[in-house]
């Protein structure tokens, strides 16, 4: 069974899902295991233009898991 997040619960925009994870990529962090401790430092959210603590590794493992090539496109 699949759940879906309900929109009053979502804090995070996607545009800063993906800076995160691209900047991640970009400076070496290959996984998302990093997530927890980096989604609280002010220089990431500086980066990612961000006034709130960044999204997890559960979150991203969701953006991660619900990516495809529809999707990109």
């Amino acid at each position: 069974m699949k759940y879906s997040r309900g929109p009053n619960l979502i804090t995070h925009e996607q545009k800063g899902f993906l800076k995160q994870r691209i900047y991640g990529l970009a400076l070496g962090y290959k996984d998302l295991n990093d997530s927890d401790t980096i989604r609280k430092d002010l220089a990431w959210q500086t980066l990612v233009e961000s006034n709130e603590k960044l999204a997890g590794n559960s979150t991203l493992c969701r953006l991660k898991a619900r990516s495809d090539r529809t999707t990109i496109c």
